[in-house]
C-alpha cells in the first residue's frame, strides 16, 4: 500500500512538473510580445540603427576604404599571405587562419581559444569570428580595438596566442627574401 503510494505521488509530480514546463508559459501575456514578424524585427532593428551588411560587392566596396577608389589586388594577396603565415608565431606554429578558419564560419569552434605552447585564453574567450570585420566599428570581445589596423597587432604579441613581439615579426619578414620583394612590389620601398 505504501509503495502503491509513492508511485502514485511520484506519477502526479512528474505531471504537475509537465504541466508547468508546457503549459504555464501560456498564462503570462509577456510570452507572446516577442513573436515578432520580419518586417517588424527589421523595424526593430533599423530603429536601433542597426543595419543590413550589404550583400552585393559594389555597394560594399562603398562603405571601406579603398586608395583611389582601386581595389589593390597585390596588397591583398599580401595579406592573404600574412593571414596564412606561421612566421608570425613564435614556435612557427601558428597563423591567424589556425583559428581563423575562413571556410568554417571564420573562428575554430573551439570553446575556449587555443593559441601559443596550446594554452588557453586565460579569460576562457574563444574565437571570434573574422568574417565581415572589415564593416565592425569595434574588435575583440571587450570592444578594445577600434579599427582592424590596431586589432592585428593583439593576437600576434599576446603572450598566449602568437607571443611575438612587434621587433621579432619585423625582422624575421626582414629576413624572408620573398617577404622583402612582397613589401618592396607593394609599397615600393
Amino acid at each position: 500500500m505504501r509503495k502503491a503510494l509513492e508511485v502514485m505521488i511520484f506519477v502526479l509530480g512528474g505531471l504537475l512538473i509537465f504541466f508547468f514546463i508546457t503549459q504555464l508559459p501560456q498564462f503570462f501575456e509577456f510570452h507572446h510580445e516577442y513573436k515578432l514578424d520580419d518586417n517588424a524585427l527589421r523595424k526593430k532593428a533599423l530603429d536601433l540603427n542597426i543595419n543590413p551588411i550589404p550583400t552585393h560587392f559594389s555597394e560594399a566596396s562603398k562603405l571601406l576604404t579603398i586608395k583611389n577608389g582601386e581595389i589593390l589586388h597585390d596588397e591583398i594577396a599580401l595579406g592573404q599571405k600574412l593571414f596564412n603565415e606561421t612566421l608570425l608565431s613564435k614556435n612557427n606554429d601558428i597563423s591567424c587562419a589556425t583559428c581563423h578558419k575562413l571556410k568554417e564560419g571564420g573562428d575554430d569552434n573551439l570553446p575556449t581559444a587555443i593559441g601559443h605552447a596550446n594554452q588557453k585564453n586565460p579569460s576562457h574567450l574563444n574565437t571570434p569570428t573574422v568574417l565581415n570585420s572589415a564593416f565592425a566599428t569595434a574588435y575583440f570581445w571587450n570592444a578594445r580595438a577600434k579599427t582592424l589596423e590596431e586589432q592585428a597587432a593583439g593576437p600576434i604579441q599576446a603572450h598566449f596566442e602568437m607571443n611575438m613581439t612587434k621587433e621579432d615579426v619585423v625582422k624575421r619578414l626582414q629576413e624572408n627574401s620573398e617577404y622583402v620583394q612582397l613589401f618592396k612590389a607593394v609599397y615600393d620601398n
